[in-house]
């Protein structure tokens, strides 16, 4: 992960690639994620993603605009569909030119202005804290007590908003290959599941050590494997 503050605008950029993988009776499962987000404190100001589900992908593109975040998204054609569903040939230089991983913003908007569309949404900012890829750094600022209203998160790449309580708060040392990390240990649980992050500051930033929760698919468990400063 990448974060970029414009000392002008006081805009916070923060670009991500996140890629899983899982083996099962089924086969090979891949998702990958490509994301630039544009926050404004902890509110978004826009963000583009690109996310590749085996051989499918698509682009969720959005943007604040007064009080309410439009959202749109976009499927990513494969030269085959293209061709049996006679698109015109400005989708054929967009499936040949996917976009890097950091640099995603132009060809995103050039897709979603025209290519094909799905519906819009339209959130209001009032019906939600913070998104998804700043609630850890949204828990670390907070109170140290739990909060007396459940936090409400959206994830902006389903555009689900979901609500969580904080279960509990402690303190634990980790250490992962050779470096030690002093983390806040914070529970979180809804209807839907729970989760509990492992989170420490290093270098002026918020970073997830390991990640342990459960959702409608089972359990799961994220750690951190290598630490690299800047």
């Amino acid at each position: 992960m990448s974060r970029h503050i414009d000392d002008q605008s006081s805009l916070e950029t923060m670009a991500t690639v996140t890629k899983v993988q899982a083996k099962g009776w089924w086969g090979i499962w891949s998702l990958s994620t490509q994301s630039r987000i544009k926050l404004e404190g902890l509110q978004p100001v826009s963000f583009d993603h690109k996310v590749t589900e085996d051989q499918s992908s698509y682009y969720i593109r959005g943007e604040r605009d007064g009080a309410f975040l439009w959202a749109t998204t976009a499927e990513v054609k494969t030269n085959k569909q293209v061709e049996n569903e006679e698109l015109a040939g400005t989708a054929l230089s967009i499936v040949s030119e996917l976009v890097p991983p950091v640099g995603m913003a132009v060809s995103i908007a050039s897709l979603l202005d025209g290519g094909p569309k799905q519906p819009g949404h339209k959130l209001p900012l009032s019906e939600f804290d913070v998104i998804k890829e700043q609630l850890p750094t949204f828990l670390m600022r907070s109170s140290r007590t739990k909060p007396s209203k459940p936090i409400r998160v959206i994830d902006t790449e389903s555009l689900e908003i979901s609500s969580f309580s904080v279960k509990s708060r402690q303190q634990e040392r980790l250490t992962i290959g050779g470096q030690t990390f002093e983390c806040q240990v914070i529970s979180l649980a809804n209807s839907e599941g729970q989760l509990t992050y492992w989170l420490s500051e290093k270098e002026g930033q918020i970073h997830i050590i390991k990640e342990v929760g459960k959702d409608g698919d089972g359990p799961y468990t994220f750690q951190l494997v290598k630490y690299r400063s800047n």
